[in-house]
Protein backbone atom coordinates (compact mmCIF):
# COMPACT_ATOMS: atom_id res chain seq x y z
CA UNK A 1 0.00 0.00 0.00
CA UNK A 2 1.11 3.38 -0.67
CA UNK A 3 1.01 6.46 1.96
CA UNK A 4 -2.80 7.03 0.50
CA UNK A 5 -3.81 3.46 1.40
CA UNK A 6 -3.97 2.55 -2.22
CA UNK A 7 -3.01 -0.93 -3.69
CA UNK A 8 -0.39 -0.20 -6.01
CA UNK A 9 -0.36 -3.28 -7.73
CA UNK A 10 -4.24 -3.60 -8.98
CA UNK A 11 -4.22 -0.25 -10.72
CA UNK A 12 -3.86 -1.38 -14.00
CA UNK A 13 -4.84 -5.01 -13.77
CA UNK A 14 -6.47 -6.89 -16.82
CA UNK A 15 -9.36 -8.07 -14.27
CA UNK A 16 -9.78 -4.37 -14.29
CA UNK A 17 -11.14 -4.14 -17.17
CA UNK A 18 -15.07 -4.53 -18.36
CA UNK A 19 -17.53 -5.72 -21.30
CA UNK A 20 -17.37 -1.78 -22.34
CA UNK A 21 -13.32 -1.57 -23.06
CA UNK A 22 -14.03 -2.49 -26.28
CA UNK A 23 -10.32 -1.66 -27.11
CA UNK A 24 -9.17 -4.98 -25.71
CA UNK A 25 -11.44 -6.46 -27.16
CA UNK A 26 -11.33 -8.21 -30.87
CA UNK A 27 -14.10 -11.11 -32.88
CA UNK A 28 -17.28 -11.33 -30.82
CA UNK A 29 -16.39 -14.11 -28.06
CA UNK A 30 -12.44 -13.65 -28.10
CA UNK A 31 -11.15 -11.39 -25.81
CA UNK A 32 -7.48 -12.90 -25.89
CA UNK A 33 -5.53 -10.72 -28.63
CA UNK A 34 -6.13 -7.45 -31.09
CA UNK A 35 -6.99 -7.47 -34.25
CA UNK A 36 -3.49 -6.62 -36.29
CA UNK A 37 -3.35 -4.31 -39.08
CA UNK A 38 -2.97 -5.82 -42.12
CA UNK A 39 -1.15 -2.70 -43.50
CA UNK A 40 1.02 -2.06 -40.66
CA UNK A 41 1.52 -5.71 -39.00
CA UNK A 42 0.69 -3.61 -35.73
CA UNK A 43 -2.09 -4.26 -32.96
CA UNK A 44 -5.26 -2.16 -33.52
CA UNK A 45 -6.05 -0.97 -29.92
CA UNK A 46 -8.62 1.47 -30.83
CA UNK A 47 -11.50 0.26 -33.20
CA UNK A 48 -13.59 2.89 -32.71
CA UNK A 49 -11.16 5.11 -35.10
CA UNK A 50 -10.39 1.90 -37.58
CA UNK A 51 -11.74 2.00 -41.29
CA UNK A 52 -12.51 -1.27 -43.25
CA UNK A 53 -10.15 -2.46 -45.11
CA UNK A 54 -10.88 -2.21 -49.40
CA UNK A 55 -9.74 -6.39 -50.48
CA UNK A 56 -11.47 -7.99 -46.54
CA UNK A 57 -13.08 -5.97 -44.68
CA UNK A 58 -10.89 -5.89 -41.89
CA UNK A 59 -10.10 -3.42 -39.95
CA UNK A 60 -6.94 -1.13 -40.33
CA UNK A 61 -5.60 1.73 -38.57
CA UNK A 62 -6.82 5.31 -39.93
CA UNK A 63 -3.26 6.55 -40.49
CA UNK A 64 -2.49 3.33 -41.90
CA UNK A 65 -5.01 4.00 -45.04
CA UNK A 66 -4.39 8.04 -45.06
CA UNK A 67 -0.39 7.30 -45.52
CA UNK A 68 -1.57 4.63 -48.20
CA UNK A 69 -3.46 7.24 -49.94
CA UNK A 70 -1.12 9.77 -49.89
CA UNK A 71 1.79 7.14 -51.28
CA UNK A 72 -0.79 6.61 -54.21
CA UNK A 73 -2.56 9.43 -55.00
CA UNK A 74 -1.20 12.25 -57.68
CA UNK A 75 -1.78 15.52 -55.51
CA UNK A 76 -1.21 19.01 -57.76
CA UNK A 77 -0.34 22.30 -56.64
CA UNK A 78 -2.74 23.26 -53.69
CA UNK A 79 -4.53 20.04 -53.34
CA UNK A 80 -4.40 18.06 -50.29
CA UNK A 81 -6.04 14.60 -48.73
CA UNK A 82 -9.10 15.01 -46.04
CA UNK A 83 -11.17 12.04 -44.68
CA UNK A 84 -15.09 13.51 -45.48
CA UNK A 85 -16.74 10.71 -43.45
CA UNK A 86 -18.34 7.66 -44.14
CA UNK A 87 -15.75 6.02 -45.06
CA UNK A 88 -14.59 8.25 -48.03
CA UNK A 89 -11.74 10.51 -48.56
CA UNK A 90 -11.48 13.51 -50.92
CA UNK A 91 -8.73 15.72 -52.38
CA UNK A 92 -9.38 19.01 -51.85
CA UNK A 93 -8.18 21.99 -54.06
CA UNK A 94 -7.58 25.08 -51.89
CA UNK A 95 -7.60 29.01 -53.25
CA UNK A 96 -4.51 29.24 -51.01
CA UNK A 97 -2.62 26.91 -48.93
CA UNK A 98 -1.55 29.89 -46.90
CA UNK A 99 -5.00 30.26 -45.08
CA UNK A 100 -6.68 26.50 -46.27
CA UNK A 101 -10.14 28.84 -46.17
CA UNK A 102 -11.58 28.53 -49.31
CA UNK A 103 -11.15 24.58 -51.08
CA UNK A 104 -13.23 22.60 -53.91
CA UNK A 105 -13.38 18.92 -53.67
CA UNK A 106 -11.64 17.76 -56.95
CA UNK A 107 -12.18 13.94 -56.38
CA UNK A 108 -13.91 11.68 -53.80
CA UNK A 109 -12.34 8.16 -52.91
CA UNK A 110 -14.62 5.87 -51.32
CA UNK A 111 -12.68 3.26 -49.71
CA UNK A 112 -15.55 1.54 -47.62
CA UNK A 113 -18.08 0.24 -49.09
CA UNK A 114 -21.27 2.46 -48.07
CA UNK A 115 -23.28 -0.37 -48.88
CA UNK A 116 -22.26 -3.26 -46.35
CA UNK A 117 -21.30 -3.13 -42.38
CA UNK A 118 -17.85 -5.18 -41.62
CA UNK A 119 -18.60 -7.94 -38.89
CA UNK A 120 -16.63 -5.67 -36.06
CA UNK A 121 -18.20 -3.22 -36.63
CA UNK A 122 -21.37 -4.58 -35.06
CA UNK A 123 -19.06 -5.53 -32.14
CA UNK A 124 -18.30 -1.81 -31.56
CA UNK A 125 -22.43 -0.38 -31.97
CA UNK A 126 -23.72 -3.29 -30.10
CA UNK A 127 -21.08 -2.34 -26.86
CA UNK A 128 -21.75 1.38 -27.17
CA UNK A 129 -26.06 0.73 -27.51
CA UNK A 130 -25.46 -0.57 -23.98
CA UNK A 131 -24.01 2.30 -22.20
CA UNK A 132 -26.59 4.72 -20.90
Amino acid sequence: MNRRGHRKDHRHSESAKTEFDYHATTKIGDSSAYYICPRCGKPIKDLSAALADKPDGNPVHFDCVLNFLKEHETLHENEALSYIGQGRFAVLKYASMVTMKDFSIVRVIEWEDKNSRAEWRGTIANRFSLID
